[in-house]
């Protein structure tokens, strides 16, 4: 239990966040799976008795959902109703499916029907909290041109792609050697690297979907004062160039990151939105969700 005690302060750290994105004006995308979208327990266990998933490697799948395999979580693990309901009613914050199950889409044994079921759960969970899901983030970013396919067919616009470098290349957990892992760690630091950048008009469709590929993953403190500053420099760097060549600029991290290092965490997360306030004032960069994108790739 000591790996997800720090989950308990999600809560607080997605608070916080929107309270920055107010602060600032961030208009950001916040993935959800559906499986925390439920009301109670006995809900989340009732409505998935008997689902499964074919996974040839069986721990991939978070079913059966039952008292012994999830009895040692508290309900605030399992249930993130309130975050979600936060998160809907701020401003300029868009609720986009993270599957309902985190699926992994390119793992051995999970075919097109399970997603197809996957994506009717979480039409029936947007159901439930009023609102069509518009885009989705892939669990591992695991991208399956058949599974968007699908997507387009439930109403999805728009999909986080993957961050285009080697270190990021679409693949199942058995290809991330690691030497893509290790690489992903130092390019955050190090220039070892350089990320495509791409104005809207220049996006392309998938499967009829829009691909809105990563530039940076916004690490976790590591502790290391030196490291740090490494990192915030080489994303404000990024920023700045997206900035002076009207391109987009598409940060991603999970609430659950910031969790151990809370204060520090929300320190760098300021400093990168005060940044981008000014890179607006200066360069008309301008802070949009995924769905707003769509939008402005329609016109």
């Amino acid at each position: 239990m000591e790996n997800v005690s720090h989950l308990k302060n999600v809560h607080e750290v997605i608070q916080r966040t929107l309270g920055l994105f107010e602060r600032y004006e961030i208009h950001a995308t916040w993935a959800i799976v559906g499986l925390l979208a439920h009301d109670s327990i006995y809900e989340l266990m009732s409505q998935n008795a008997t689902t499964e998933l074919n996974y040839s490697n069986k721990s991939y799948s978070p079913f059966p959902l039952t008292k012994e395999k999830y009895g040692d979580f508290e309900p605030e693990i399992l249930l993130g109703k309130s975050e979600i309901n936060t998160i809907l009613n701020t401003n300029h914050q868009e609720l986009a499916s993270h599957t309902y199950s985190h699926l992994y889409a390119l793992e051995k044994g999970v075919t097109v029907s399970d997603f197809e079921t996957d994506c009717q759960k979480m039409s029936e969970i947007g159901q439930q909290l009023g609102l069509d899901f518009n885009s989705i983030v892939f669990p591992r970013n695991q991208l399956n041109p058949t599974f968007l396919a699908v997507c387009k067919q439930n109403g999805i616009t728009a999909f986080r792609g993957n961050q285009e470098t080697y270190f990021w290349n679409n693949s199942p957990f058995q290809k991330e050697g690691l030497f893509k892992k290790m690489g992903r760690v130092l390019d955050a630091y190090f220039p070892i690297s350089t990320t495509k950048s791409h104005k809207i008009d220049q996006l392309k469709l998938v499967e009829g979907v829009l691909n809105v590929p990563a530039n940076r993953f916004f690490r976790p403190v590591s502790g290391k004062n030196w490291l740090e500053k490494r990192k915030i420099r080489r994303i404000k760097a990024e920023m700045k160039k997206a900035a002076e060549n009207q391109t987009i600029y598409h940060l991603w991290w999970h609430p659950h990151n910031f969790a151990k290092n809370l204060e520090a965490s929300l320190a760098q997360l300021e400093e990168i939105l005060a940044y981008a306030v000014l890179l607006n004032e200066k360069s008309g960069f301008v802070s949009l969700n995924l769905s707003e994108i769509v939008q402005r790739a329609k016109k």
